[in-house]
């Protein structure tokens, strides 16, 4: 009986906080929903740049899954569950904005997320950091620098993080349907 409460109780807060999530963002002043993937495209033009990030996101995303609950101290059942809610809070606030583009990240995210579950705790103490942080710096050096007009805005770090999963995937679609 236990377990089933809190199978639903769990169900019903990953629900809730993907659902309220665009308004949680917009009372602390943050962009949200299609006005943030907008945000986030504006300083992505360049077909090249656009393919590096396809390619990089998810891998970083990879690596995001593994840092973050590990600077955070967290043991693997903590860590577990820290990422099971970021990935289906994303995932269903992206579903609010546009449910089809919403259910292609959850699919197209699902394995990376479900490998940084397996994997968490198995790298050196903050290697997952630097590969991180290292990726993000190529992906910015070559993707910006070489293809783009702009850097990426320092204030828009939240934004890429949030919402670069969203914007990626849709640009993917968009390349397979022509």
């Amino acid at each position: 009986m236990n377990n089933f409460f809190t199978l639903y109780a769990g169900t019903f807060i990953l629900m809730s906080s993907g659902l309220l999530f665009g308004d949680i963002l917009k009372l602390f002043g943050i962009l949200s929903g299609q006005e943030a993937v907008e945000y986030y495209g504006e300083i992505h033009n360049s077909h090249i740049n656009k393919i590096i990030h396809i390619i990089g996101i998810p891998i970083a995303t990879y690596y995001f899954f593994l840092f973050v609950p590990e600077i955070l101290f967290m043991n693997k059942q903590n860590a577990q569950i820290f990422m099971t809610f970021i990935y289906y809070t994303l995932c269903i606030h992206y579903c609010k904005i546009n449910l089809y583009i919403g259910i292609c990240v959850f699919f197209s995210y699902l394995f990376i997320y479900h490998k940084a579950m397996k994997d968490y705790g198995t790298y050196p103490k903050y290697h997952t950091v630097i590969y991180y942080f290292s990726l993000m710096g190529l992906i910015e050096f070559i993707g910006h620098t070489l293809f783009e007009q702009e850097q990426s805005r320092f204030g828009g770090v939240l934004n890429a993080i949030l919402y670069s999963h969203y914007f990626n995937t849709q640009k993917l679609i968009e390349y397979i349907k022509y």
